[in-house]
Protein backbone atom coordinates (compact mmCIF):
# COMPACT_ATOMS: atom_id res chain seq x y z
CA UNK A 1 0.00 0.00 0.00
CA UNK A 2 1.82 3.35 -1.11
CA UNK A 3 -0.72 5.70 0.77
CA UNK A 4 0.39 6.73 4.25
CA UNK A 5 -1.17 4.86 6.77
CA UNK A 6 -1.74 5.94 10.71
CA UNK A 7 -2.64 3.60 13.39
CA UNK A 8 -4.51 4.57 16.56
CA UNK A 9 -3.16 3.19 19.92
CA UNK A 10 -3.58 3.26 23.31
CA UNK A 11 -4.96 1.69 27.01
CA UNK A 12 -8.57 1.76 26.91
CA UNK A 13 -10.86 4.73 28.18
CA UNK A 14 -7.03 6.76 27.22
CA UNK A 15 -8.87 9.32 24.37
CA UNK A 16 -8.40 6.75 21.52
CA UNK A 17 -12.10 7.65 20.24
CA UNK A 18 -11.67 11.05 20.60
CA UNK A 19 -8.70 11.22 18.72
CA UNK A 20 -10.00 8.48 15.97
CA UNK A 21 -13.06 11.26 15.28
CA UNK A 22 -10.43 14.32 15.23
CA UNK A 23 -8.42 12.43 12.67
CA UNK A 24 -10.80 11.33 10.86
CA UNK A 25 -12.21 14.91 10.28
CA UNK A 26 -8.96 15.50 8.71
CA UNK A 27 -10.00 16.27 5.04
CA UNK A 28 -6.93 14.24 4.00
CA UNK A 29 -7.40 11.13 6.40
CA UNK A 30 -9.82 8.40 5.94
CA UNK A 31 -10.30 6.49 9.53
CA UNK A 32 -12.07 2.88 8.79
CA UNK A 33 -14.72 2.50 11.97
CA UNK A 34 -13.33 0.31 14.62
CA UNK A 35 -13.38 -3.32 13.11
CA UNK A 36 -10.40 -4.69 15.04
CA UNK A 37 -8.88 -6.79 12.24
CA UNK A 38 -5.35 -7.03 13.51
CA UNK A 39 -5.86 -8.53 16.76
CA UNK A 40 -8.93 -10.67 15.44
CA UNK A 41 -7.81 -11.78 12.12
CA UNK A 42 -4.06 -10.62 11.50
CA UNK A 43 -2.43 -11.95 14.74
CA UNK A 44 -4.42 -15.02 14.84
CA UNK A 45 -4.24 -15.84 10.67
CA UNK A 46 -7.98 -16.34 11.32
CA UNK A 47 -8.91 -16.40 7.48
CA UNK A 48 -5.60 -18.61 6.39
CA UNK A 49 -7.43 -21.86 9.11
CA UNK A 50 -10.91 -21.26 7.56
CA UNK A 51 -9.07 -21.36 3.87
CA UNK A 52 -7.85 -24.85 4.85
CA UNK A 53 -11.16 -26.14 6.51
CA UNK A 54 -13.95 -24.64 4.31
CA UNK A 55 -12.53 -22.50 1.06
CA UNK A 56 -13.45 -19.36 -0.57
CA UNK A 57 -17.17 -20.67 0.63
CA UNK A 58 -16.08 -20.79 4.81
CA UNK A 59 -14.41 -17.14 4.13
CA UNK A 60 -17.10 -15.43 2.96
CA UNK A 61 -19.42 -16.83 5.77
CA UNK A 62 -17.41 -15.98 8.34
CA UNK A 63 -16.98 -12.11 6.97
CA UNK A 64 -20.09 -11.03 5.10
CA UNK A 65 -21.80 -12.33 8.93
CA UNK A 66 -19.90 -10.21 10.86
CA UNK A 67 -21.07 -7.31 12.59
CA UNK A 68 -17.91 -5.25 12.76
CA UNK A 69 -17.00 -5.78 9.18
CA UNK A 70 -20.58 -4.63 7.82
CA UNK A 71 -20.46 -1.15 9.15
CA UNK A 72 -17.89 -0.96 6.21
CA UNK A 73 -19.29 0.88 3.65
CA UNK A 74 -17.57 -1.09 0.59
CA UNK A 75 -18.65 -4.00 -0.96
CA UNK A 76 -17.14 -6.84 1.26
CA UNK A 77 -18.64 -9.48 -1.11
CA UNK A 78 -16.67 -8.72 -3.95
CA UNK A 79 -13.69 -7.69 -2.40
CA UNK A 80 -13.09 -11.00 -0.78
CA UNK A 81 -13.83 -12.84 -4.40
CA UNK A 82 -11.07 -10.20 -5.86
CA UNK A 83 -8.36 -10.72 -3.14
CA UNK A 84 -9.17 -14.66 -3.53
CA UNK A 85 -8.56 -15.17 -6.56
CA UNK A 86 -5.39 -13.57 -6.51
CA UNK A 87 -4.28 -16.77 -4.42
CA UNK A 88 -1.86 -14.67 -2.08
CA UNK A 89 -1.66 -14.14 1.83
CA UNK A 90 -5.69 -13.50 2.07
CA UNK A 91 -5.33 -11.88 6.06
CA UNK A 92 -2.99 -9.32 4.72
CA UNK A 93 -3.67 -8.78 1.39
CA UNK A 94 -7.98 -8.05 2.64
CA UNK A 95 -6.88 -6.09 5.19
CA UNK A 96 -4.82 -3.86 2.87
CA UNK A 97 -7.71 -3.84 -0.01
CA UNK A 98 -10.10 -2.84 2.63
CA UNK A 99 -8.14 0.41 3.37
CA UNK A 100 -7.57 1.33 0.03
CA UNK A 101 -11.08 0.96 -1.51
CA UNK A 102 -12.33 2.83 1.63
CA UNK A 103 -9.93 5.36 1.03
CA UNK A 104 -10.59 5.80 -2.54
CA UNK A 105 -14.64 5.85 -1.54
CA UNK A 106 -13.96 8.78 1.10
CA UNK A 107 -11.72 10.81 -1.87
CA UNK A 108 -8.95 11.14 0.72
CA UNK A 109 -5.17 10.61 0.84
CA UNK A 110 -4.22 9.33 3.90
CA UNK A 111 -5.56 5.77 5.18
CA UNK A 112 -6.04 5.27 9.03
CA UNK A 113 -7.12 2.26 11.33
CA UNK A 114 -7.68 2.75 15.36
CA UNK A 115 -8.46 -0.08 18.25
CA UNK A 116 -6.52 0.77 21.65
CA UNK A 117 -5.55 -3.33 21.64
CA UNK A 118 -3.56 -2.78 18.49
CA UNK A 119 -0.66 -1.55 21.21
CA UNK A 120 -0.18 -5.22 21.89
CA UNK A 121 0.44 -6.38 18.25
CA UNK A 122 2.94 -3.13 17.46
CA UNK A 123 4.93 -5.97 15.89
CA UNK A 124 2.33 -7.23 13.33
CA UNK A 125 1.63 -3.61 12.31
CA UNK A 126 5.20 -3.03 11.56
CA UNK A 127 5.66 -6.63 9.29
CA UNK A 128 2.48 -5.73 7.09
CA UNK A 129 3.16 -1.61 7.52
CA UNK A 130 6.82 -0.79 8.15
CA UNK A 131 6.12 3.09 7.35
CA UNK A 132 3.29 3.06 9.52
CA UNK A 133 2.59 5.56 11.87
CA UNK A 134 1.20 4.92 15.23
CA UNK A 135 -0.44 7.66 17.68
CA UNK A 136 0.12 6.68 20.99
CA UNK A 137 -3.20 8.15 23.32
CA UNK A 138 -1.38 8.44 26.78
CA UNK A 139 -3.96 9.05 30.04
CA UNK A 140 -3.44 9.28 34.14
CA UNK A 141 -3.79 5.41 34.64
CA UNK A 142 -5.85 6.17 37.91
CA UNK A 143 -8.86 8.24 34.96
CA UNK A 144 -7.69 5.35 33.05
CA UNK A 145 -9.04 3.25 36.05
CA UNK A 146 -12.24 5.02 37.65
CA UNK A 147 -13.50 5.05 33.71
CA UNK A 148 -13.14 1.43 33.49
CA UNK A 149 -14.68 0.80 36.58
CA UNK A 150 -17.68 2.93 35.23
CA UNK A 151 -17.86 2.09 31.48
CA UNK A 152 -20.51 -0.64 30.44
CA UNK A 153 -18.24 -2.81 28.89
CA UNK A 154 -15.32 -3.01 31.83
CA UNK A 155 -17.27 -2.22 34.83
CA UNK A 156 -17.99 -5.44 36.25
CA UNK A 157 -14.03 -6.73 36.10
CA UNK A 158 -11.88 -6.55 39.05
CA UNK A 159 -9.76 -3.32 39.29
CA UNK A 160 -7.09 -5.53 39.38
CA UNK A 161 -7.31 -6.81 35.74
CA UNK A 162 -7.80 -3.16 34.38
CA UNK A 163 -4.15 -2.16 36.25
CA UNK A 164 -2.42 -5.10 34.93
CA UNK A 165 -3.77 -4.35 31.54
CA UNK A 166 -2.57 -0.99 31.91
CA UNK A 167 0.55 -1.81 33.23
CA UNK A 168 1.27 -4.62 30.29
CA UNK A 169 0.02 -2.48 27.65
CA UNK A 170 2.27 0.60 28.64
CA UNK A 171 5.31 -1.66 28.38
CA UNK A 172 4.34 -2.70 25.20
CA UNK A 173 4.39 0.36 24.23
CA UNK A 174 7.51 1.48 24.93
CA UNK A 175 8.03 -1.42 21.91
CA UNK A 176 6.94 0.49 19.68
CA UNK A 177 9.50 3.42 19.77
CA UNK A 178 12.24 0.88 18.87
CA UNK A 179 9.80 -0.63 15.86
CA UNK A 180 8.99 2.90 14.87
CA UNK A 181 11.57 5.57 15.79
CA UNK A 182 10.04 9.06 15.01
CA UNK A 183 7.15 7.86 13.43
CA UNK A 184 5.67 6.40 17.23
CA UNK A 185 4.17 9.70 18.18
CA UNK A 186 2.88 10.17 21.99
CA UNK A 187 0.45 12.32 22.83
CA UNK A 188 -1.09 12.73 26.23
CA UNK A 189 -5.21 13.10 26.31
CA UNK A 190 -4.77 15.92 29.60
CA UNK A 191 -2.82 18.08 27.03
CA UNK A 192 -5.60 17.46 24.24
CA UNK A 193 -8.27 18.25 26.19
CA UNK A 194 -6.06 21.10 27.57
CA UNK A 195 -5.05 22.48 24.42
CA UNK A 196 -6.64 21.43 21.62
CA UNK A 197 -5.37 22.94 18.63
CA UNK A 198 -2.13 23.17 20.13
CA UNK A 199 -2.06 19.58 20.74
CA UNK A 200 -3.27 18.39 16.86
CA UNK A 201 -0.99 20.98 15.36
CA UNK A 202 2.44 19.40 17.01
CA UNK A 203 0.62 16.00 15.41
CA UNK A 204 0.07 16.91 12.55
CA UNK A 205 3.33 18.32 12.17
CA UNK A 206 5.09 14.92 13.11
CA UNK A 207 2.37 13.02 10.90
CA UNK A 208 3.78 15.32 8.13
CA UNK A 209 0.09 16.94 7.27
CA UNK A 210 -1.28 20.30 7.10
CA UNK A 211 -3.64 21.32 10.46
CA UNK A 212 -6.90 22.29 9.58
CA UNK A 213 -9.37 23.45 11.87
CA UNK A 214 -11.86 20.87 10.36
CA UNK A 215 -10.25 18.34 13.17
CA UNK A 216 -11.73 20.55 16.13
CA UNK A 217 -15.29 20.21 14.44
CA UNK A 218 -15.41 16.32 14.65
CA UNK A 219 -18.92 15.68 15.68
CA UNK A 220 -20.51 14.31 12.11
CA UNK A 221 -16.93 12.59 11.93
CA UNK A 222 -17.65 10.68 14.95
CA UNK A 223 -21.07 9.93 14.08
CA UNK A 224 -19.64 8.16 11.18
CA UNK A 225 -17.26 6.37 13.18
CA UNK A 226 -19.18 5.30 16.48
CA UNK A 227 -21.90 2.15 16.11
CA UNK A 228 -25.28 2.65 18.02
CA UNK A 229 -24.29 0.32 20.42
CA UNK A 230 -20.71 1.89 21.35
CA UNK A 231 -22.71 5.24 21.52
CA UNK A 232 -23.31 4.24 25.76
CA UNK A 233 -19.63 4.78 26.56
CA UNK A 234 -18.32 6.68 23.58
CA UNK A 235 -20.89 9.25 23.44
CA UNK A 236 -18.35 12.10 24.80
CA UNK A 237 -17.01 11.84 21.58
CA UNK A 238 -19.78 14.43 20.12
CA UNK A 239 -18.07 16.72 22.11
CA UNK A 240 -17.79 19.39 23.30
CA UNK A 241 -14.27 18.48 24.82
CA UNK A 242 -14.90 18.00 28.84
CA UNK A 243 -11.95 19.42 30.07
CA UNK A 244 -13.41 18.67 33.75
CA UNK A 245 -12.29 14.73 32.48
CA UNK A 246 -8.78 15.20 33.68
CA UNK A 247 -8.12 14.53 37.66
CA UNK A 248 -11.52 12.72 38.23
CA UNK A 249 -9.62 10.16 40.16
CA UNK A 250 -8.79 12.43 43.17
CA UNK A 251 -12.59 12.31 44.12
CA UNK A 252 -13.61 9.33 43.09
CA UNK A 253 -11.54 6.37 43.32
CA UNK A 254 -10.44 5.17 46.73
CA UNK A 255 -7.19 4.88 48.49
CA UNK A 256 -6.33 1.68 47.85
CA UNK A 257 -7.22 1.92 44.12
CA UNK A 258 -4.93 4.79 44.19
CA UNK A 259 -1.87 3.30 45.64
CA UNK A 260 -2.18 -0.04 43.12
CA UNK A 261 -1.96 1.68 40.38
CA UNK A 262 0.67 4.68 41.52
CA UNK A 263 2.80 1.27 42.73
CA UNK A 264 2.09 -1.16 39.61
CA UNK A 265 1.56 1.20 36.74
CA UNK A 266 5.00 2.40 37.82
CA UNK A 267 6.15 3.21 33.45
CA UNK A 268 3.20 6.35 33.72
CA UNK A 269 4.90 7.92 36.58
CA UNK A 270 8.78 6.99 35.80
CA UNK A 271 8.34 7.42 31.95
CA UNK A 272 5.57 9.84 31.33
CA UNK A 273 5.90 12.02 34.26
CA UNK A 274 2.17 11.83 36.40
CA UNK A 275 2.75 12.54 39.63
CA UNK A 276 2.22 10.21 42.88
CA UNK A 277 -0.29 11.13 45.26
CA UNK A 278 1.23 8.43 47.63
CA UNK A 279 -2.52 7.78 50.07
CA UNK A 280 -1.76 6.29 53.28
CA UNK A 281 -2.06 2.41 53.46
CA UNK A 282 -2.11 -0.10 56.52
CA UNK A 283 0.80 -2.21 57.02
CA UNK A 284 -1.08 -5.22 55.65
CA UNK A 285 -2.19 -3.18 52.38
CA UNK A 286 1.63 -2.47 52.01
CA UNK A 287 2.43 -6.04 52.46
CA UNK A 288 -0.10 -6.75 49.86
CA UNK A 289 1.60 -4.25 47.37
CA UNK A 290 4.52 -5.62 47.61
CA UNK A 291 3.55 -9.41 47.16
CA UNK A 292 1.65 -7.65 43.91
CA UNK A 293 4.49 -6.43 42.67
CA UNK A 294 7.02 -9.51 41.56
CA UNK A 295 3.42 -10.80 40.45
CA UNK A 296 2.70 -7.92 38.04
CA UNK A 297 6.45 -7.99 36.63
CA UNK A 298 6.28 -11.78 35.58
CA UNK A 299 2.92 -11.48 34.28
CA UNK A 300 4.11 -8.60 32.28
CA UNK A 301 7.20 -10.62 30.64
CA UNK A 302 5.71 -13.41 30.00
CA UNK A 303 2.58 -11.56 27.91
CA UNK A 304 4.97 -9.32 26.24
CA UNK A 305 7.05 -12.83 24.93
CA UNK A 306 3.99 -14.17 23.94
CA UNK A 307 2.72 -11.20 21.69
Amino acid sequence: MKNKVIFIVGVGRSGTSLMHSMLNAHPDIAFIPEINYIRRFLATKTLELVVKRSGLKGVKELLLNDNRLCRLDVDLKSLIEKVYSHGRELNVDLYRAILEVYLKNEGKTISGDKDPRSIEYLSVIAKIFPNAYIVHIIRDPRDVLLSKLNAEWSKDKSPYFHVLANKIQLMMGLRGMKLFGERYIEIKYEELLAEPEKALKSLCEDLGVQYNDAMLDYTDSSRKLVADDEMVWKRETLGPLLKSNVGKWRDNLNRWNIAMVEELVDIAFDHYDYVKSKPLLSVGQRVIINLLKPLFYVVTVLWRVIK
